[in-house]
């Protein structure tokens, strides 16, 4: 979260207006909060905790972006979240960061090459000046995805994969 509040900041030096929100709960809360005085962004970044679910799609629908910057994932179903509202992800690779793959760069997102704030930060930019452009691909990419990346779809793989191993 260190990284995403530091890249966060440096997008908001770049950014007139730039503001985020951070949403969940935990024992990494504090942390956050501290990270976030720190940086000197408590006037552009919210952390309210918990919220609902309506709460995190209401805030997906008007984000220029989602972030994450965490390098373990084991779906990333936050990316696909994010497309299902047109909203672009900027995601850091990771040896076990599956939200990577779900990410084509300019066309639903971005994805950072390692852990370099400024590198992050750029590709925040980047998606602030590519605007409803990247939206609209965005959720252009949901809509061709959607089916296979579904439920129902990884359930018809699995069941196909029984069937095939004569299990």
């Amino acid at each position: 979260m260190d990284l995403a509040v530091a890249a966060f900041a440096v997008a908001a030096s770049l950014i007139p207006g730039l503001r985020g929100e951070f949403y969940g709960d935990g024992p990494e809360r504090e942390h956050l909060l501290r990270a976030t005085s720190a940086r000197g962004v408590t006037d552009h970044l919210l952390a309210p905790g918990f919220v609902t679910a309506s709460v995190v799609d209401d805030a997906l629908s008007r984000a220029m972006c989602m972030l994450s910057t965490s390098r373990r994932e084991g779906y990333g179903m936050i990316v696909i979240e994010a497309a299902a509202h047109g909203a672009p992800s900027v995601v850091v690779a990771g040896e076990d960061n599956a939200a990577v793959a779900l990410v084509v760069d300019g066309v639903n997102g971005f994805v950072a090459g390692g852990d370099d704030p400024a590198e992050i930060a750029k590709l925040i930019v980047h998606v602030h000046e590519l605007g409803v452009q990247l939206r609209a691909s965005t959720a252009r990419w949901f809509a061709e995805n959607a089916r296979r990346l579904s439920l129902e779809a990884s359930l018809e793989a699995v069941l196909a994969s029984y069937a095939g191993s004569g299990s």
